[in-house]
């Protein structure tokens, strides 16, 4: 069951000019290549004042240079 994940490495010179584009990169080849299902559902995490983690799975709507739109159904309760 465990996959190689070393297939492949990360060079300075091929990375792209911003960090924007380069999330545009991958981004583009986890949609076109990875044959994910949902390649754009993602997990946001934060950490209170007393260091506790909480996290949230989301849906990456958009991006550009400005940032990064997410969307999540706050209605919906936890394991729905």
């Amino acid at each position: 069951m465990r996959k190689q994940y070393r297939a492949e490495g990360l060079s300075e010179t091929e990375l792209a000019a911003t960090p924007v584009e380069q999330f545009a990169r991958w981004f583009k080849q986890a949609a076109t290549e990875a044959h994910l299902f949902e390649p754009n559902a993602m997990v946001v995490s934060t950490a209170d004042a007393e260091g506790r983690p909480s996290s949230r799975t989301v849906l990456l709507k958009q991006f550009d240079e400005q940032g990064f739109v997410f969307y999540t159904n706050y209605g919906l309760p936890q394991g729905a």
